[in-house]
């Protein structure tokens, strides 16, 4: 297993965060990380920097992602949930249940504070779970949640997965990011 999570303004990295405070070692495959680097520089050009537009080409061409509402996130959390094709009524209606069903982002990735969009915004993206099988090795249900920060539509901030099962390779292209942002 492997965290790929970032806020470059605070200095954060999950993984770093987690071993100082609870001793998890997540270790680093090499491999993974070249393939996946690789495959980024194939689609998107070798760039010193990449922006959250060549993010989101990224996860939209490699694994079909597509954009939601970051407040509507709860919504795409599985394919078979009811509500997914009819958000008119969400699962979660009011905006302090999206808050607290965030907050195992911690405050390094909180994009909605007291109902508000933060100075951050974040560009939300849903994978769903037919693509993550058939495109990685990961057998669940759920779709993934990821989000990238940013303050001025341009620069990578902050990236982190939501929700999901963890796919190694997203992970690892996240680190990416975070190298080259």
């Amino acid at each position: 297993m492997f965290i790929g999570a970032f806020n470059k303004k605070n200095n954060f990295c999950e993984r770093e965060w987690a071993y100082e405070k609870w001793g998890l070692e997540y270790a680093f495959d090499a491999q993974v990380f070249g393939d996946v680097a690789h495959k980024i520089t194939r689609l998107l050009g070798d760039k010193t920097t990449y922006t959250v537009q060549d993010a989101y080409k990224y996860f939209h061409l490699t694994y079909n992602a597509y954009q939601i509402d970051y407040k509507q996130f709860y919504n795409y959390c599985h394919t078979d949930a009811p509500k997914l094709f009819d958000i008119s009524q969400p699962t979660i209606s009011d905006d302090r249940d999206i808050e607290l069903l965030a907050e195992d982002s911690g405050k390094y990735f909180r994009y909605l504070k007291n109902g508000n969009y933060t100075d951050e915004r974040a560009l939300t993206l849903v994978i769903d779970n037919a693509s993550l099988r058939e495109m990685t090795d990961t057998n669940s249900q759920d779709n993934l949640i990821l989000a990238i920060g940013t303050f001025d539509d341009v620069t990578i901030n902050s990236m982190k997965v939501i929700l999901s099962p963890n796919v190694p390779e997203i992970e690892y292209a996240l680190e990416f990011f975070r190298q080259h942002s």
